[in-house]
């Protein structure tokens, strides 16, 4: 059981660095944690799959070396539900933010493509802003006598 919460607390690890890298919006090195995260998951799934026998076992009907053993295991046990928990809760943060960050791109965008828009409509009409510059001479001119 200490395996696995050696591996659960690499885990709340990562996802700390991985909601970090989110607020940061450095999705190069996103990409690069979320890889080695995914090791670590599978380390996780395969020591999963060894405890698999035990599952169905009640831990009294267990037989155990010592009482200690059992105490050791069953703190190890709730020891991994709560880091389970703040994974799943960095986890969850990490995906409203980068949900958050999608969303406030794709306004940018929207934007951008609105703005784009009207300048081609301008472009076509051949308007050009009114400047100094471009004045016509028969133009009312309010700053001169």
């Amino acid at each position: 059981m200490q395996s696995r919460v050696s591996i659960l607390e690499q885990l709340l690890q990562v996802s700390e660095k991985q909601l970090h890298l989110v607020q940061l919006g450095d999705m190069t090195l996103l990409l690069q944690l979320l890889a080695r995260k995914q090791k670590v998951l599978e380390a996780f799934e395969a020591l999963e799959r060894q405890l698999d026998p035990y599952r169905n076992i009640e831990p009294q009907d267990r037989t155990w070396t010592s009482e200690q053993e059992r105490l050791d295991c069953d703190a190890a046990i709730q020891k991994g539900r709560e880091l389970l928990g703040e994974i799943l809760k960095l986890d969850q943060q990490s995906e409203t933010e980068l949900a958050q960050q999608k969303d406030d791109t794709l306004r940018q965008m929207q934007k951008m493509d609105t703005t784009g828009k009207a300048a081609a409509v301008y472009a076509k009409q051949n308007v050009r802003p009114v400047s100094p510059k471009n004045m016509s001479p028969h133009r009312f001119d309010f700053f001169t006598e």
